[in-house]
């Protein structure tokens, strides 16, 4: 969770206080709308525990859901509100029950007597247009109106106020506009391939802060909710070294002029069955055993059948487990923003200086073009920021014309194919591209032996 800075209200969404300067302003009134299932509750959690934690107390009238569900759905995802009630920090109203059992004054007073009592700083009113199908419109107007501008507003109480969008409706518009909202944001929730759900949201209007106008997709995680926010220039600053670190193929290091480039983005393409699996394993085993510490992620195999590859080569895994680690990710059941937030968690926690994907073509099966293209980019970035070496295989036949759409991102571009002969087909190696150095640009011939890559 995001910290409070000065008069600035963090939202509790770490890349979305980034994207604001730290958080709304102190006081300011914002509208959540989204789609049914979109995470608005999760989002005005999100914000009412990041105030809770560092001293800030918060009110949640909802108008849909009981104290129960929302104490249990909110500790399922790491929030405790009901430690934070029992300190005196957090209260939840059940604003339904007393509007039908006393009226709506008295829920107005009920709300100013727990503003006063735990000195609340933060407010939210969930789902406001619940509150005008339970009353007549007229007297909900008044509540909020009364709420906003005799209450909120004076005291500098940040509020959210949650709204529905119905599914197929993009337009916000409810009427309350002549409240004269500080912010509004919308979520959404959108079909993806394979019947996923892909949520995301939008920055419709903030004063005061100049943001650009774009559809951020977030997931809902142990924590709430985690914006996926691509990198901005300014936080791009790493780029490839002039240290060599060697593939652990002596052939192809002297193709190499010496060796890959630490820090850089290598592709070894080739359609199935020339070796790229071999030659990634290779690379890992050499750098595992001299120290370096590998993350290895197959998006084909399980983590046993590459193990087994391993001791098919002849190579001890036992010896390498201190410095290779290997992850089975199927793609199945998880969307792009799913993957990145979890390579993240991945890179923090094992701190690898090489990484290196398998079947990446996999991921054009299971995300659209422009996403395959999005993630490796992203990848790409993110990697060099934190001085990793990257190798992905892929299954262009580069060398008969297929395309590598990911050619612009690579430092370096291994070609892997087929050569056929009056003795049979042999498998053929170039170097397409490698960047900042000679490179033999020779089309040459390779065997796997005993373990072994030797490039004739």
């Amino acid at each position: 969770m995001s910290e409070m800075r000065g008069n600035v209200m963090s939202t509790g969404i770490k890349e979305l206080d980034e994207l604001l300067n730290g958080g709304f302003p102190e006081g300011y009134i914002v509208l959540v709308a989204g789609h049914p299932g979109a995470g608005k509750t999760t989002f005005a959690a999100n914000f009412l525990y990041s105030g809770c934690i560092n001293g800030e107390a918060g009110i949640y009238v909802s108008f849909a859901e009981r104290k129960m569900e929302f104490l249990r759905h909110m500790k399922a995802l790491g929030m405790d509100f009901g430690e934070l009630e029992r300190r005196g920090l957090f209260s939840f109203i059940e604003g339904f029950t007393i509007i039908r059992e006393e009226g709506i004054e008295e829920l107005l007073e009920f709300i100013v007597g727990i503003l006063n009592k735990i000195d609340a700083r933060r407010l939210v009113i969930d789902p406001i247009d619940a509150l005008i199908r339970l009353i007549p419109e007229s007297k909900a107007r008044a509540f909020l109106h009364t709420t906003l501008f005799d209450i909120v507003k004076p005291a500098r109480i940040t509020t959210y106020l949650i709204a529905e969008l119905p599914l197929g409706k993009e337009v916000i518009g409810y009427g309350f506009e002549e409240f004269v909202v500080d912010a509004v944001i919308k979520l959404t929730i959108k079909p993806y391939k394979r019947g996923l759900l892909r949520r995301s949201l939008i920055l419709h209007k903030v004063r005061e802060i100049p943001i650009p106008k774009y559809e951020y997709e977030f997931i809902i995680d142990k924590g709430g909710i985690i914006l996926h926010r691509p990198l901005s220039s300014k936080e791009l600053s790493g780029s490839i070294k002039s240290e060599r670190i060697s593939s652990g193929i002596k052939g192809l290091d002297e193709m190499l002029g010496g060796g890959f480039f630490r820090n850089s983005f290598i592709v070894v393409s080739g359609p199935s069955g020339t070796g790229k699996t071999v030659i990634s394993l290779i690379f890992a085993q050499h750098s595992a055993s001299i120290g370096e510490k590998v993350l290895y992620i197959t998006f084909e195999e399980s983590r046993e059948q590459v193990e087994l590859e391993l001791r098919l080569l002849g190579y001890d895994v036992k010896m390498l487990k201190d410095h290779l680690i290997i992850k089975s990710i199927s793609l199945e059941l998880l969307t792009p923003e799913r993957i990145s937030y979890m390579y993240r968690r991945l890179i923090e926690s094992y701190k690898p200086s090489i990484v290196i994907f398998d079947g990446a073509s996999i991921v054009k099966r299971y995300y659209t073009e422009e996403d395959y293209f999005s993630f490796f980019t992203e990848i790409a970035q993110m990697n060099k920021n934190n001085n990793i070496t990257t190798l992905i295989t892929t299954i262009e036949d580069i060398l008969h014309g297929e395309r590598l759409e990911i050619d612009t991102l690579a430092d370096t571009i291994i070609a892997l194919s087929f050569n056929g002969t009056k003795e049979g087909i042999r498998r053929t190696i170039s170097i397409i591209k490698h960047r900042g150095s000679w490179h033999d640009t020779r089309k040459r011939e390779y065997v796997i032996r005993k373990g072994m890559v030797v490039i004739k």
